[in-house]
């Protein structure tokens, strides 16, 4: 199968220096940068600047594309930075204490909708760890928590939201597979939860 991702700022800058013939000596001189530098850049150790991006790019003749990619790669930086401080709530509400409140499952579905509106900005290659970091959380708070039946249910339902979100962005990202897995573990979440629309949303999803 084709490779059908987006390059980044590395990559890129790694094939336009081989299409243009220029080591990484010859790019440092014309660009004003050490070559040292320019290889942590083409390895991604380092993360290149704007100011870097620029004249790497004037340097390769990239007409911009290279300023792109660099602004784009910091821009899901910010975002997952943002969006991740949602992450592993579950983990502090049971440092408190394993009793889950009736309120915490309304807490994690406003958590998850913030989430949910990272895919305005990013594809399911950028978001699937993240979601499954969420999701994982949550099904270790159901498994080591204790609470009502009646939380009970609302923490499966909103598993199994967290699922099929994940799922998405599995599927999105080209893992079929782990798309799969995860829409059968949002449906048996719903039906924990006696939750009809949210296996219905489930059965859906797997038959996509």
């Amino acid at each position: 199968m084709p490779d059908t991702s987006e390059p980044d700022f590395a990559a890129r800058m790694r094939e336009l220096r081989d299409e243009r013939g220029l080591s990484l000596r010859e790019l440092a001189r014309i660009a004003i940068y050490g070559k040292s530098y320019l290889h942590e850049l083409e390895t991604g150790v380092k993360e290149p600047t704007q100011q870097a991006a620029q004249r790497i790019d004037d340097a390769l003749g990239a007409g911009g594309e290279l300023v792109v990619l660099a602004a784009t790669g910091i821009r899901r930086r910010e975002v997952i930075a943002r969006a991740g401080i949602a992450v592993a709530l579950p983990q502090t509400i049971l440092s408190y204490g394993r009793r889950v409140g009736a309120e915490v499952p309304q807490q994690i579905v406003e958590r998850t909708a913030r989430l949910r509106r990272i895919d305005d900005y990013l594809g399911g290659a950028d978001t699937y760890d993240l979601y499954t970091a969420e999701l994982n959380s949550t099904a270790r708070l159901i498994r080591d928590g204790s609470y009502s039946d009646t939380t009970r249910r609302a923490l499966f339902a909103v598993l199994s939201e967290q699922a099929q979100l994940t799922g998405w962005a599995a599927f999105d990202a080209g893992r079929h597979v782990d798309a799969e897995r995860l829409y059968r573990m949002s449906l048996a979440a719903a039906e924990d939860a006696g939750d009809a629309a949210l296996a219905g949303n489930a059965l859906a999803f797997l038959a996509y």
